[in-house]
């Protein structure tokens, strides 16, 4: 408010060029062709990437935490396929932002449409299959019984039954995400200005998808204006290292509303069915708690929070139950 304050999408750097992405309009689809020459031909558009040439550069996205039974190999830019609305499938470097902007509608893709899975009873009919190779739409499952819970419910006195829907939801940061960066081919040294809420977590996310020395990679944070859990990843981050990498140049990724509520990561949207037995006195038998929950497409997009709440509402539940029945 006072002017005195420094955001990322603030800073500029001398010869810095900006990114532009093109995104997904479809939630399952394979990539058939990407016709990127009138877009090349655009006056001040200095490169054009798309998944398959950013290969080179880039590993796939590491998971800002690894909780999974299977964890997909996807890319920052879509590679083959696409798997939700908005993910990127090429990104675009110019001379300014309203260029690249441009150069986006001069992008040509082609797509063999897929159906799409839209709600969790959908990923697990299996209307389609995001993974082909997995057989299913099951990226996590875990059980966990202690004692004879049938048992329990047939000699308890009462017996309730209630399923909980918690909507999906994400947060609306001031600042949406904004990234620059710079790579030094000589000392082979990357520097990141982004307006994340975890520097350090990122620095190390972009080392392994980039197969960097943790050590070659700085990333700095600057006023943030807010988080809210949705930067605490590195996705269309590790898209401006690979054009820095690629094209030698600071390079800026700005996003903008549409894209942080379409792209961002979002979390929660699941259900939690718990049956609870009790005695005469109230005191609880049996506890039964089933949770299922929407972990999205791809590492980061809802995964790691969605995994982290549903693991810790059903311990938050099973410590209250525990107190209750202490405090009876």
């Amino acid at each position: 408010m006072t002017g005195n304050g420094q955001f990322t999408d603030d800073i500029e750097k001398p010869g810095m060029l900006h990114l532009a992405i093109v995104r997904s309009p479809h939630a399952h689809a394979r990539i058939v062709n990407i016709d990127a020459s009138k877009a090349k031909k655009l006056p001040g558009v200095v490169a054009v990437l798309t998944g398959e040439e950013a290969l080179q550069y880039s590993g796939p996205l590491v998971p800002t935490i690894n909780i999974f039974n299977k964890v997909p190999e996807v890319y920052a830019i879509a590679y083959k396929k696409v798997r939700y609305v908005g993910e990127p499938v090429a990104v675009i470097a110019a001379e300014d932002r309203y260029i690249a902007e441009d150069a986006v509608d001069l992008i040509e893709v082609e797509y063999e449409v897929l159906p799409a899975v839209v709600t969790i009873e959908d990923a697990l009919e299996p209307k389609a299959l995001l993974y082909e190779e997995w057989g299913d739409n099951k990226q996590l499952e875990s059980r966990t019984t202690i004692g004879d819970i049938d048992d329990a419910f047939a000699n308890s006195e009462y017996v309730l039954e209630e399923t909980i829907t918690h909507n999906r939801y994400t947060g609306t940061p001031m600042e949406s995400r904004v990234c620059i960066a710079e790579y030094n081919p000589g000392s082979k040294k990357m520097t990141v200005t982004c307006s994340t809420q975890a520097p350090s977590q990122v620095r190390t996310l972009i080392a392994q998808t980039l197969q960097m020395p943790e050590h070659n990679i700085r990333v700095i944070a600057p006023d943030v204006g807010g988080g809210y859990g949705t930067k605490l990843q590195a996705n269309a981050e590790i898209i401006a290292c690979i054009m820095a990498r690629m094209l030698g140049k600071p390079v800026k990724w700005t996003e903008d509303r549409v894209e942080n509520i379409l792209t961002g990561v979002h979390s929660r949207d699941y259900t939690c069915t718990v049956k609870i037995g009790f005695d005469k006195d109230f005191r609880i038998t049996g506890l039964q708690a089933k949770l299922i929950g929407n972990i999205g497409p791809e590492p980061n997009r809802l995964k790691t929070r969605t995994n982290q709440y549903l693991r810790g509402h059903l311990m938050f539940l099973t410590t209250c139950l525990t107190t209750f029945n202490y405090n009876s």
